[in-house]
C-alpha cells in the first residue's frame, strides 16, 4: 500500500511539474517562454464604449466612436502581428535556411501595413514583374533611404538577398502605390504573436540575448535576457506606448 501510495504522489508530482515547465529542452541548451501583452494608454477611454473595438485587416474601422478608418482605435484585447524576435549578444545566431519570398507586380491583392511578409537577412525576394514592360524596383524603410533591387523585364522574375532589417515596402518606378509591405528580422530567431499569448523558443544557446518586439502602429521593446543551460525563461513583452518618455 506505502509503494503504491509513493508511487502515485511521485506521477502526480512529475505532472504537475510537466504542465508547470512545459518546455522540452535539449541538454546543453535552453529555453525561453514569452508571455505577449498588450498596454492601452493609461488613462485612454473610448468614447462609446458601446462601439465595436476589434481589429481587422489595416484596422478598417467604421464605429460611431471613430469613422476615420484606418486610424480607428485598436483592440488591445486583440493584437495581432506582433513581430518578437532574440539577437544574440554573446557568440552568433543559428544558421537558418534562407527563404524565398514570391511576390508580384503589379500586386493584386491591396497592400497592407497590418500584415507584412516578414523574413530575416539572408531571404530572398522573388519578384515576377507582370507587366509587358521593363521596369525597375526598389525597397523604400520607414526612414526614408532607399535600396535598388534591379531592373525586371516584362515577364521575367529578378531575385534580391534582403540585406537590411526593419519595416519597408516594395516599389518601383511604374507603379504609385507600394507592391507589398515587409518587415525583416536581423535574426532568424523570430516568430509572429498575438496578444495574451504566449510563444516559446527552444534548442537555443545558452548565453546573453536581446528581446524585442514591433507592431506596425505601436513602439517596440528591447529586454536583455540572461538563458542558463537546460533552463527555461520566462519573459514577458509589453506592446503599448505607457513606456515612452513624457513630451513635456
Amino acid at each position: 500500500m506505502k509503494s503504491l501510495l509513493l508511487f502515485l504522489t511521485t506521477a502526480i508530482l512529475s505532472l504537475t511539474l510537466g504542465c508547470a515547465s512545459g518546455v522540452k529542452i535539449p541538454p546543453g541548451k535552453s529555453a525561453v517562454e514569452i508571455a505577449v501583452r498588450a498596454e492601452p494608454k493609461k488613462g485612454y477611454h473610448p468614447e462609446n464604449a458601446a462601439a465595436s473595438y476589434a481589429g481587422g485587416p489595416g484596422d478598417q474601422l467604421t464605429t460611431t466612436a471613430n469613422p476615420a478608418g484606418q486610424y480607428a482605435p485598436l483592440d488591445y484585447a486583440g493584437l495581432y502581428g506582433i513581430i518578437i524576435w532574440l539577437e544574440p549578444v554573446t557568440g552568433t545566431a543559428p544558421a537558418a535556411t534562407p527563404q524565398n519570398l514570391p511576390l508580384a507586380s503589379p500586386n493584386p491583392k491591396q497592400f497592407d501595413d497590418s500584415s507584412p511578409r516578414v523574413g530575416t537577412i539572408g531571404d530572398k525576394l522573388i519578384i515576377l514583374n507582370r507587366s509587358t514592360n521593363t521596369d525597375t524596383f526598389y525597397l523604400r524603410f520607414d526612414d526614408g533611404s532607399i535600396a535598388d533591387i534591379g531592373t525586371i523585364g516584362g515577364g521575367k522574375s529578378g531575385a534580391y538577398l534582403l540585406k537590411r532589417p526593419g519595416a519597408q515596402s516594395v516599389v518601383s518606378d511604374s507603379l504609385d502605390r507600394p507592391i507589398d509591405r515587409l518587415f525583416v528580422t536581423p535574426s532568424p530567431l523570430y516568430k509572429v504573436a498575438h496578444c495574451n499569448s504566449t510563444i516559446t523558443f527552444n534548442d537555443l544557446a545558452p548565453g546573453e540575448y536581446r528581446l524585442k518586439s514591433w507592431h506596425y502602429r505601436l513602439p517596440g521593446s528591447t529586454a536583455s535576457l540572461t538563458l542558463a543551460p537546460n533552463k527555461s525563461t520566462k519573459a514577458t513583452v509589453i506592446v503599448g506606448v505607457n513606456a515612452l518618455p513624457k513630451v513635456p
